[in-house]
């Protein structure tokens, strides 16, 4: 059910972000279900997803998700697989044993080294190594 929820998720965005965003202002538009949706969608969902969208609400929760996430310094590079595909490599490459389970510190540092082991930026690598001492 999760894996729904994330697919019903990114499906909203990339409608809100492909349709919506560049339509604001044009209300004709935005009444019509674009057509590769119409086998998907229903007017009537189509409408309250619309109308939501240009909400209030919407609105405060997008800004809040914005703010925090434009705070955040300490970015991964973990893709799709996350930590689980992490832990996975990490076995593969001899870096833990199959029964070993990695500490919390281990696989920050992995999730945010790069290919060639470097970090992003200074910041990442000062936490990085305050972790390691």
């Amino acid at each position: 059910m999760t894996r729904l929820g994330d697919l019903l998720r990114n499906f909203r965005r990339k409608v809100y972000a492909g349709y919506i965003v560049p339509n604001l202002g044009k209300p004709k538009k935005l009444a019509r279900i674009p057509k590769r949706y119409r086998s998907m969608v229903e007017q009537t969902d189509w409408d309250k997803f619309v109308t939501y969208t240009q909400s209030d609400e919407f609105k405060d929760v997008s800004n809040k998700r914005k703010t925090a996430r434009s705070k955040y310094v300490y970015d991964h590079h973990l893709g799709r697989g996350g930590y689980a595909y992490l832990r996975e490599k990490l076995v593969q490459n001899n870096e833990l044993s199959v029964d070993e389970i990695p500490s919390r510190a281990l696989m920050w540092r992995k999730a945010r080294e790069n290919k060639n082991g470097e970090y992003k930026n200074v910041d990442v690598k000062d936490i990085a190594d305050k972790i390691v001492n």
